[in-house]
């Protein structure tokens, strides 16, 4: 179902270009289905303060995380490659896709993804996956016209938020806040409690 692990650069070693021309089909096949990819091996997502622009008028927002934290379940023991599989941000009901493979950096520490302006509708604008030294991953992305609607009706607001790549997530609750009812300021000061657990199963 996913792509196979290849390690290595950035750069798909050994394929000639018709070979890597399938492959990116492929990796647009998968990351193009309908509903979140059921992960395999669930992580620990740790959420830090975060920020988000609220559209009075429409209810759809912007949100850019600056930092939050990727462990990656130790049962996995190859861990992710997010410049080979597909990598995606699930938020509630939403789903928002990375069109195209991460761009690795020359060490390959660092992963990846800009969309070319104009970005319009929802979509990830950025999202970058940075190795630790001490076996995490600090993740940055900014995610483009999200619904928070509900947040003029339940606020604080909790959602579930999960980072997949290929069959791993790293996977919390993410509290959702304004300070006034009349504010476009979101705030996202902390995790919170999902009972329910992984809310995508079977999609």
């Amino acid at each position: 179902m996913y792509w196979s692990r290849m390690r290595g650069s950035g750069s798909i070693d050994g394929m000639t270009p018709r070979i890597a021309a399938l492959a990116l089909v492929l990796f647009l096949g998968l990351t193009c289905g309908a509903g979140a990819q059921e992960a395999l091996y669930h992580g620990v997502l740790t959420i830090n303060p975060a920020k988000g622009i609220l559209d009075l008028a429409t209810g759809n927002a912007t949100l850019k995380v600056p930092r939050f934290r990727f462990d990656v379940n130790p049962d996995d023991a190859d861990g992710i490659f997010p410049d080979k599989e597909p990598v995606l941000v699930a938020m509630g009901d939403e789903t928002f896709r990375v069109p195209l493979p991460l761009k690795a950096s020359r060490n390959g520490k660092v992963f990846l993804y800009r969309a070319k302006p104009p970005v319009t509708g929802r979509a990830i604008k950025m999202i970058r996956l940075a190795k630790r030294k001490d076996g995490g991953w600090d993740v940055r992305f900014t995610l483009q016209g999200v619904d928070l609607s509900a947040l003029f009706i339940t606020d604080p607001l909790c959602k579930p938020l999960a980072v997949i790549v290929g069959d791993d997530d790293g996977f919390n609750g993410i509290e959702l806040t304004r300070k006034t009812a009349a504010s476009k300021q979101i705030r996202i000061p902390n995790k919170c409690d999902q009972t329910g657990g992984w809310p995508w199963t079977g999609q």
